[in-house]
């Protein structure tokens, strides 16, 4: 049922989810041109642009789904979605599972674009690919060193992740009919809570929870047993003089599998039992 869903989903927001998506390339590629080809001014600002669009693909794309749930599910479309006969926890995951896919499509947008930026950058500098390449990963690797950057990869996955159950949850109970004197304005503010409530739970667990991540020495990237209180008591006690930041507690991870969780759970059980539509 749910693959039937997720068929007739993508049907429905083609014109408006995907066809969104398809404006990024539609924006980079001549932008990208312009700086390739090395024209006066124009390919400076190509370069700019193509690389706003880029960065701005999964941003663009997380807009666009909400758009598309709150839509489907509780503005006029929704009063066809909810005639559909199954159950409320099949929408829900459906919707979850079309917003994956898009996310990893802007997310593919953002780092062809990337590279895109990269070999333009090369071609107007008459310079060979595989330098321009190479320069690039140094780059990277001198900013954040290898363990930090599949550290910051997994983070930002499970990031994303986390943001698609919050944001579908958060849309179900803004919907709610408590929060109908609110209107759309709900789902604002209980996200705008939810993200200060997560800041502080972060921190926290990043202090207290121990688990964290070596980022120095000869076993950086390995797991160490530890939270981060200690180092940063250290860091207070002695200002300028305190040592070099040798891990970073990572006790966040494992939090928003938790409340993830919880999300998921209550926003099936907002579907399922407390729908009202718009």
């Amino acid at each position: 049922m749910i693959g039937a869903l997720l068929s007739h989903h993508f049907r429905a927001s083609a014109r408006t989810v995907w066809a969104g998506l398809a404006a990024i390339p539609a924006v980079m590629i001549p932008a990208f041109a312009l700086l390739a080809i090395n024209v006066p001014v124009l390919g400076g600002i190509g370069s700019v642009l193509g690389v706003i669009a880029a960065v701005a693909a999964v941003p663009a794309a997380l807009v666009m789904l909400a758009i598309d749930y709150w839509r489907t599910m509780y503005g006029r479309e929704g009063y066809f979605t909810m005639i559909i006969p199954v159950r409320g926890r099949a929408l829900y995951w459906t919707k979850l599972l079309h917003a994956l896919i898009v996310s990893l499509a802007a997310t593919a947008l953002t780092l062809v674009g990337l590279f895109l930026w990269v070999v333009a950058n090369g071609i107007a500098a008459r310079a060979p690919l595989g330098e321009q390449l190479a320069g690039f990963r140094e780059l990277i690797l001198s900013s954040v060193g290898s363990p930090m950057l599949w550290f910051l990869v997994g983070a930002l996955a499970a990031q994303l992740l986390f943001v698609l159950v919050a944001g579908a949850t958060v849309l179900s109970v803004g919907a709610e009919e408590r929060f109908s004197s609110l209107g759309g304005g709900a789902p604002i503010i209980l996200g705008v809570a939810l993200y200060f409530f997560m800041q502080v739970l972060s921190v926290l667990a990043m202090m207290f929870v121990p688990l964290g991540l070596q980022v120095t020495g000869a076993d950086a990237g390995s797991i160490v047993w530890n939270g981060m209180l200690s180092e940063i008591v250290e860091a207070v006690r002695l200002g300028p003089e305190a040592p070099e930041q040798t891990m970073i507690g990572i006790g966040f991870l494992p939090l928003l599998v938790v409340v993830g969780a919880l999300l998921a759970w209550k926003g099936v059980h907002s579907i399922e039992r407390r729908t009202s539509l718009r």
